[in-house]
């Protein structure tokens, strides 16, 4: 296993929420007037489907004890994250300031820490 089941049960409760607000308040961010030819995917009902979908891939990956699918879950769960906050992160300097971006960047991080330590605790010699 790349992370422990109960990381990868976080890791996958984050996108279906995520999915799950998206897909019942579509196009949640043109309340604030966003300019939407950068990131406007974000807010779309489509977004929403694929997150769902990116939850169910990562607990998959822990039911099954994939370590390809765990990799890829959580690298495109780092991309989502990271567009959430740079979308967020330009709200900020359009006037509507907000803590999601913070939030979405540390989310961010603990995910890609979580990969890199667990990779370098594979590496370790054993005593065999």
């Amino acid at each position: 296993m790349l992370l422990k089941k109960s990381q990868l049960y976080i890791f996958s409760l984050i996108p279906f929420v995520v999915g799950v607000y998206q897909i019942f308040n579509d196009n949640f961010l043109s309340v604030y007037e966003w300019d939407s030819t950068t990131l406007g995917f974000i807010d779309d009902k489509a977004f929403g489907i694929f997150q769902i979908l990116l939850a169910f891939v990562i607990l998959m990956s822990a039911v099954t004890k994939n370590i390809g699918l765990q990799t890829t879950g959580l690298v495109v769960l780092g991309g989502t994250l990271f567009s959430i906050a740079f979308v967020y992160f330009r709200r900020l300097f359009d006037g509507d300031p907000n803590i999601t971006w913070i939030l979405a960047i540390a989310i961010f991080g603990w995910v890609m820490l979580s990969i890199a330590h667990k990779e370098n605790e594979n590496e370790r010699p054993t005593d065999e």
